[in-house]
């Protein structure tokens, strides 16, 4: 039964961040706390890019339980990491190491075209552009950059901390459009489409600025799990509304 449980592509997907945070930190113990602060997201990532996989085989009900088990499984496993990390930084006194560009920018590039890739494996890259989504994430990031007075520094550390919750705004924004469209069929998709898509988005650029410019995690206050929770409290009430319509 617990085989299931073991999934190598959702692990890679979980464990590859981890080496470029290391890289990001250059190779430092620092590292570990870099990862530790990006791995739900990372987590929940994967999870999105396996439901958008899912979406486009809703063609057989039967398919859709099985399925959504695989895309949970990156955030399980990021959990499991999570606390890990959690407890080997207990032990150890973080010094903040000599950040060089190169390694940083190099670390993040990486991590957008290892995301890039596992989507064009995955549903296709046309299934995850959504030009409503993209332009709501430009948007919450122009005002982002106008608070912060369109001081770079500023503007990345206030991006890498609250990108995130903008995604979540616009996951309701998408909820709230699917629960009015029940009885059209053909509109359920497109909103569905705007809560995840604008989701992933936000958590893809939000740990591409850790990453590129790990400074901004100096002094943020984590609240990754309770960010996880209420993520995944999203995640069950759009599915049980859209597996409720299927029937």
């Amino acid at each position: 039964m617990f085989e299931i449980l073991l999934d190598l592509p959702s692990a890679i997907f979980v464990l590859a961040p981890v080496l470029f945070a290391s890289m990001s930190a250059r190779f430092t113990q620092y590292g570990i706390k870099l990862a530790n602060e990006i791995i739900i997201q990372v987590g929940l990532i994967g999870t999105l890019i396996g439901l958008v996989v899912m979406l486009t085989n809703m063609s057989d009900p039967n398919a859709v339980g099985p399925a959504m088990s695989i895309a949970l499984l990156t955030i399980l496993y990021a959990v499991i990491l999570s606390a890990v990390f959690s407890l080997v930084s207990m032990k150890l006194a973080f010094g903040l190491p000599d950040f060089r560009g190169s390694y940083s920018i190099a670390a993040a590039i990486l991590w957008i075209i290892f995301n890039i890739w596992t989507m064009t494996l995955g549903a296709g890259i046309n299934a995850y552009i959504n030009i409503p989504s993209i332009v709501f994430i430009a948007l919450s990031i122009l005002v982002i950059a106008a608070v912060s007075r369109f001081n770079a520094e500023d503007s990345l550390l206030l991006c890498a901390k609250y990108l995130p919750y903008v995604g979540l705004i616009g996951f309701f924004i998408g909820i709230i459009l699917m629960l009015q469209h029940l009885s059209e069929p053909r509109l359920i998709g497109p909103a569905i489409a705007i809560s995840l898509l604008t989701l992933l988005y936000a958590n893809l650029m939000s740990v591409a600025i850790k990453l590129g410019f790990p400074r901004v995690n100096q002094d943020n206050e984590s609240s990754r799990w309770q960010y996880l929770g209420f993520s995944v409290l999203l995640l069950a009430l759009i599915f049980s509304v859209l597996i409720a319509s299927l029937r």
